[in-house]
């Protein structure tokens, strides 16, 4: 589902713009071109959609996470904070499953979602399900696929 002007993102939709994830925080209809995306944590209003800047894509040593943010692990998997901290000085194995499978602790708690999925127009994805279009950025569902 490429990020385009006109078009209905649901609340928690998470794209990935500029090396930066946005998170739907109010859901709606896009504007009619890309926004200049904020980089700072800071919201940004498309039209009626509003995003919220999660931070960067990819792990970083010594870095405040914020609750929601993602990263993509070396193996391809979507690593979520589900609790923030301030990561390591030396990136962990995500497969470790440390304190229990699926989670890493690195100093702040990230979630294994998987791999990322390729999405089919009409049927229905998982809610939080991370999607990899190779056209355009991540994206997270909040409901059942367009038509």
């Amino acid at each position: 589902m490429p990020y385009g002007g006109a078009h209905a993102f649901a609340l928690n939709t998470l794209i990935v713009v500029g090396g930066h994830a946005q998170q739907a925080v109010e859901p709606g209809t896009s504007g009619g071109g890309t926004p200049n995306f904020s980089t700072t944590g800071g919201r940004t209003i498309d039209n009626a959609v509003t995003w919220t800047d999660q931070g960067q894509e990819f792990w970083h040593p010594r870095f405040a996470f914020g609750a929601g943010a993602v990263v993509v692990d070396p193996a391809g998997h979507v690593q979520l904070v589900t609790t923030p901290g301030t990561s390591g000085p030396i990136q962990p194995q995500f497969t470790s499953n440390i304190p229990s499978a699926g989670l890493t602790t690195d100093g702040l708690q990230w979630t294994d979602l998987g791999a990322p999925s390729s999405r089919t127009f009409g049927v229905p994805q998982s809610l939080n399900a991370v999607i990899l279009d190779s056209n355009t950025p991540q994206q997270r569902t909040a409901g059942s696929a367009g038509r």
